[in-house]
């Protein structure tokens, strides 16, 4: 027989139904953007997109590596917040992380160099980000644990595949005296694991949707994080 109140259960329920709402949200990007990179692997975009994969792969490749640590960083602010900083603290704050992660406004300099198209799309998601200084402090305990766990699942989900990547390489190099130039290297493995990363990102969001979170909140990599995700 269960344990939980009836209390708990209700708490459970409405967590649940909130996490319905949310769910399209945050795994509607990802899976958008594993698909376009499985059209591009596997060949299926080529007729009707001029995209060169391995730019394709530099940019993904360099928007996560900029903004990641800079998005915990924020996240872990925003969820701490007992109620929405005035806008002259906010845009403090904002100025503050962009001079501790210089690498975000080196993102939106190339950005701004190839073009609207590519600028536009980063910076109104940067400006949806810095948004959440003022919407996370109302929001509910439970979306703060799944904000805290989606980003901080992104982290350490790149930092395992990069460590993948690496030991594959120094393998590779101990046992072979074949020599991989970086168009056979981009075409082995930099592009499935980035398919991979995307995918893990998708299950992750997935995941903080599901009773299972609400009932024991953790991030994708628990033995990892010591319990940060629900340390508010």
């Amino acid at each position: 027989m269960s344990s939980e109140s009836p209390d708990q259960v209700g708490s459970t329920f409405d967590a649940v139904a909130e996490a319905g709402q949310g769910l399209s949200a945050k795994l509607l990007p990802e899976l958008a953007t594993l698909l376009v990179l499985l059209g591009l692997w596997l060949g299926f975009l080529s007729q009707w997109l001029d995209i060169a994969v391995e730019d394709t792969v530099i940019w993904l490749v360099g928007i996560e590596a900029a903004t990641v640590l800079f998005l915990v960083t924020l996240v872990d602010i925003a969820t701490r917040l007992k109620s929405p900083p005035p806008w002259w603290t906010g845009v403090a704050l904002v100025v503050g992380l962009l001079i501790i992660y210089p690498e975000v406004l080196g993102m939106l300099a190339a950005g701004w160099q190839l073009g609207l198209w590519v600028f536009l799309p980063l910076i109104w998601s940067l400006l949806e980000r810095f948004r959440e200084l003022w919407t996370m402090p109302r929001a509910s305990q439970i979306e703060k644990y799944r904000r805290r766990a989606l980003s901080w699942g992104r982290l350490v989900t790149g930092l395992i595949l990069c460590g993948l990547f690496v030991a594959f390489l120094l393998g590779h190099a101990v046992v072979s005296d074949d020599y991989l130039d970086d168009e056979a290297l981009f075409e082995l493995l930099a592009l499935p694991m980035l398919c991979l990363f995307y995918l893990i990102a998708a299950f992750d969001a997935w995941r903080v949707h599901q009773p299972g979170f609400a009932r024991q909140p953790r991030s994708l990599w628990p033995f990892l994080d010591s319990g940060d995700t629900t340390r508010i």
